[in-house]
């Protein structure tokens, strides 16, 4: 057998390899812009979405505010709309409950006891009570508004410590007294 050698000769023109490296670069670019353009996209729509819950959260808190108000004046007590709004900022700032919630557990308390301050008083045990128990701020007022007008069953519901016929046999005054000792902020500390 004989062997054949054949011989290669070859030239390496890299014209093909500039062209594939430019394209390259230049898709990396606009792989790069589109990036930064879809980023701020991202951000404009977010921005506007939190803009959005910002200002349905403004007309929600408003709405409360103005139906508390008007609670107040048909009630006869307007002139304590002042007083109650700084109490319910207050406790917005210090327990995390929105308005949305205060202001709707006052009026209802207001409305029941026709009473301002007790109502208020009310309200810091509703808080309590709320924060005790798990359950939900108007759940609460709802049984301390049931309560005042002689109904404990829906306060016995609430709580662990006493039976609804125990604390109707107790009366309004001590049953808040009872509940104040036995929910007391202090006692979350």
């Amino acid at each position: 057998m004989s062997n054949i050698r054949i011989d290669i000769a070859s030239e390496f023109k890299d014209k093909g390899f500039k062209a594939a490296e430019k394209r390259t670069t230049s898709l990396t670019r606009k792989f790069d812009n589109l990036t930064r353009t879809a980023k701020r996209t991202f951000i404009a729509i977010a921005g506007f979405q939190a803009l959005k819950r910002s200002v349905t959260a403004f007309a929600e808190e408003d709405r409360a505010a103005q139906r508390l108000a008007t609670s107040l004046r048909n009630l006869g007590l307007a002139y304590n709309t002042k007083a109650i709004e700084d109490y319910l900022e207050a406790s917005e700032k210090a327990t995390a409950i929105n308005k949305d919630q205060l202001s709707p557990a006052i009026a209802q308390l207001i409305s029941t006891t026709l009473d301002a301050q007790k109502s208020m008083t009310l309200l810091n045990l509703a808080m309590d009570i709320s924060t005790g128990t798990g359950k939900d701020l108007g759940s609460v007022t709802t049984a301390l508004s049931r309560a005042f007008n002689g109904n404990f069953a829906a306060l016995g519901k609430l709580q662990t410590a006493y039976t609804a016929a125990e604390l109707e046999a107790m009366g309004f005054e001590k049953t808040i007294s009872a509940l104040s000792d036995q929910f007391s902020y202090r006692d979350w500390e």
